[in-house]
């Protein structure tokens, strides 16, 4: 896989897991850690 193509997975995944957030209400200003252990950016 090229790194664009990681890129845009990442991208999409984060997108899905934003909507997923907002769906169940959690609090986006929550700094939790993604599943590969780096902290989530909140912008």
């Amino acid at each position: 896989m090229s790194r664009e193509q990681i890129d845009d997975n990442l991208k999409s995944m984060a997108k899905r897991r934003q909507k997923f957030r907002e769906e169940i209400g959690l609090d986006e200003d929550c700094n939790e850690e993604t599943p590969s252990g780096t902290p989530k950016v909140v912008g």
